[in-house]
């Protein structure tokens, strides 16, 4: 996405965490966490994922931002409709997208690029 232009608030995929981790380093993470979220437009999530990056998931449905979720086709099953479904992954502001993480990177950048005028008529009344 930023090749093709989109800033990135927080890049999670470059979180490399210490073998010796302290106090200090673990509130650092969700400072830099929740600014990410916090100061972002959209936000855009790789599933499956681990619980921390559900958090943030339920951060970017709370603060309204644009969520844009990525599985790709081999675990397709995270979208699947069934009584044991996340049902946040329907929250009216997300995006879901079976693909593989190489070529959503585009897709997601296409979404972005229009989305002033896609959202507003998913949720306008939810806002």
């Amino acid at each position: 996405l930023r090749i093709l232009g989109h800033e990135i608030t927080f890049d999670w995929t470059q979180d490399t965490q210490k073998e010796d981790v302290e106090d200090k380093d673990l509130v650092d993470g969700a400072i830099n966490d929740l600014r990410g979220i916090q100061t972002a437009d959209a936000v855009v999530a790789l599933l499956p994922a681990k619980s921390g990056t559900h958090v943030e998931i339920g951060m970017a449905i709370s603060l309204k931002k644009i969520l844009i979720l990525i599985a790709p086709p081999e675990h397709a099953e995270e979208f699947e409709i069934t009584k044991t479904a996340c049902c946040f992954y329907w929250s009216p502001n997300v995006i879901r997208i079976v693909e593989r993480y190489e070529s959503a990177a585009f897709r997601a950048h296409e979404i972005l690029t229009c989305v002033s005028s896609v959202p507003q008529s998913r949720y306008e009344s939810w806002r």
